[in-house]
């Protein structure tokens, strides 16, 4: 009987990975409902290791760009617990 458990055991895992595989190309070819912005930033090795932060500023609303080199800065940022009364 071990020769059709393998078999058996063997189809299931075959179903099952032609499943996933169908989910996976399903998922990849649906079209995003969230876009990028006009003027988003495309990440790619000029940016990711670009070194130095740079900022530059945005011509249509005045917004600073800051993350060119993969740093996160924050600024004006404050944090408070509430206090028991």
């Amino acid at each position: 009987y071990e020769p059709l458990t393998y078999l058996g055991w063997m189809y299931q895992s075959l179903t099952q990975a032609f499943t996933n595989l169908e989910k996976a190309v399903t998922m990849l070819n649906r079209v995003p409902e969230v876009t990028d912005a006009e003027d988003a930033i495309v990440w790619g090795e000029d940016t990711a290791t670009s070194g130095a932060l740079q900022r530059e500023e945005n011509g249509s609303n005045g917004v600073m760009n800051s993350a060119r080199s993969g740093e996160v800065v924050f600024e004006n940022v404050s944090f408070h617990y509430k206090q028991n009364s």
